[in-house]
C-alpha cells in the first residue's frame, strides 16, 4: 500500500485499494524493463532521467509501471 501514499491517497481511502486499480499494478525495475527492450538497465535509467519514459522515484531507487511504459496491451 505504500505506493498509494506516494500518490497522495490519504487516510481511510487506503483501505480500499480496488478504488485505485492503476496504483495496485506491480512496479518493475530498470533491469526488468531492460529485458523487455533488449537493452542494458543504464539505458532505461537514462531515459527516465531525461523524462523519455515515465518513472517513479522511491528513495534512491527508480521503478516503472509496466502499463505506462509498454502500453496496456503489453502490461500482462
Amino acid at each position: 500500500m505504500d505506493i498509494l501514499r506516494l500518490e497522495g491517497v490519504q487516510g481511510d481511502r487506503l483501505e480500499r485499494p480496488d478504488d485505485f486499480p492503476d496504483l495496485s499494478e506491480p512496479l518493475i525495475t530498470a533491469t526488468e524493463l531492460a529485458e523487455q527492450f533488449l537493452c542494458v538497465p543504464a539505458t532505461i535509467r537514462n531515459y527516465a532521467a531525461q523524462d523519455r519514459i515515465p518513472s517513479i522515484r522511491l528513495g534512491g531507487s527508480i521503478r516503472f509501471r509496466r502499463g505506462d511504459v509498454l502500453g496496456p496491451s503489453n502490461a500482462d
